[in-house]
């Protein structure tokens, strides 16, 4: 199950956005532990296969702020569905593997 659901996480990320302070907060403390979460489970090789790849140069955590927020605003749809699969989905769509 889920724990917390895109439609609880999106104001926190909103607000984080609109006042340009990423690097505090719920929704920058949910985003980097589902990154570094993601991250543990490849290196453990419990993944099949990398769900995205972030570029050389490393991208801040304040910017996936920013792209996990502006997909979340983009699906409403799936706002009831778990903000960590939400979350590696927007990333997945940014930084595909090549």
């Amino acid at each position: 199950p889920a724990y917390e659901r895109g439609s609880s996480l999106l104001p926190d990320c909103k607000t984080a956005v609109a006042s340009s302070d990423y690097d505090t907060g719920r929704c920058y403390r949910f985003i980097s532990s589902t990154v570094d979460t993601y991250a543990s489970l490849l290196d453990w090789g419990q993944l099949k296969e990398e769900l995205f790849c972030l570029p050389d140069d490393l991208v801040s955590v304040s910017e996936l702020v920013i792209v996990a927020t502006s997909y979340l605003e983009d699906h409403p749809e799936k706002l009831s569905l778990g903000a960590s699969r939400l979350i590696l989905t927007a990333l997945r769509e940014k930084f595909p593997c090549r």
